[in-house]
């Protein structure tokens, strides 16, 4: 009797089991969704018209603290222009076998063109592949961009670009973004959202420069 008692005992841990909602998802058929605010794989951005926001500062090199990112600069000319302004990031690289997804190289970026999307897939046979090169982490070519490089569209000096992103956030928005869809490597669109203190930031990057406008928004310095 007691044999059967201990049985029953044991099959109930069981059955109370079986009734409870499965909490574990099936990987890789399923992917869980990411918080909104996921540190994943970085995501070099593009302006409206397809130039590259890197200005190849190398701020965000100097910010990282495991040496995870190399950066060369490149002068841009009028028959080879890949951004608005005098350089571009001729070189980008990110080592993900040192990244530790700090995200202190978004903070360091001057004009925002480095974000972190949610995707998390990252997992390599090989170290060699683990170091992403600058083609592996531009975003893609929306409708109406052009592939670098091209003569600039949305005005006529860096500065042109950068406080009409400051006036109206909503036309630099559209090319954050992954390709990982929804919950996956999926940034949100900002486009329609209104910043605070837009005009104190673009008279600001007017008299200080565009860079200086730009890191006041990211920081909020500079709101009424």
């Amino acid at each position: 009797m007691g044999a059967v008692t201990d049985a029953v005992k044991g099959f109930g841990v069981t059955f109370a089991h079986m009734f409870r909602k499965v909490v574990t998802t099936d990987y890789p058929f399923e992917h869980p969704k990411t918080a909104p605010r996921y540190h994943g794989r970085h995501i070099l951005n593009r302006h409206p018209d397809g130039l590259e926001k890197c200005i190849g500062c190398e701020l965000c090199a100097w910010a990282c603290p495991a040496d995870a990112i190399y950066v060369e600069g490149g002068d841009n000319t009028e028959e080879n222009r890949f951004s608005p302004g005098e350089r571009y990031a001729s070189v980008y690289q990110i080592n993900y076998a040192r990244c530790i997804f700090c995200g202190l190289c978004i903070e360091a970026c001057p004009t925002r063109s480095l974000t972190m999307s949610n995707e998390y897939e990252l997992a390599r046979d090989s170290r060699k592949d683990l170091i992403f090169t600058k083609e592996q982490l531009l975003a893609p070519l929306l409708e109406g961009m052009e592939r670098p490089p091209h003569a600039m569209r949305l005005g006529d000096s860096e500065k042109d670009y950068y406080v009409g992103a400051l006036t109206n956030p909503g036309t630099s928005a559209g090319a954050e973004h992954s390709t990982m869809g929804p919950g996956r490597g999926h940034l949100h669109d900002t486009a329609g959202v209104q910043f605070p203190g837009a005009e104190q930031q673009a008279d600001r990057a007017a008299h200080h420069g565009p860079q200086a406008g730009v890191a006041d928004a990211a920081t909020g310095k500079g709101q009424a």
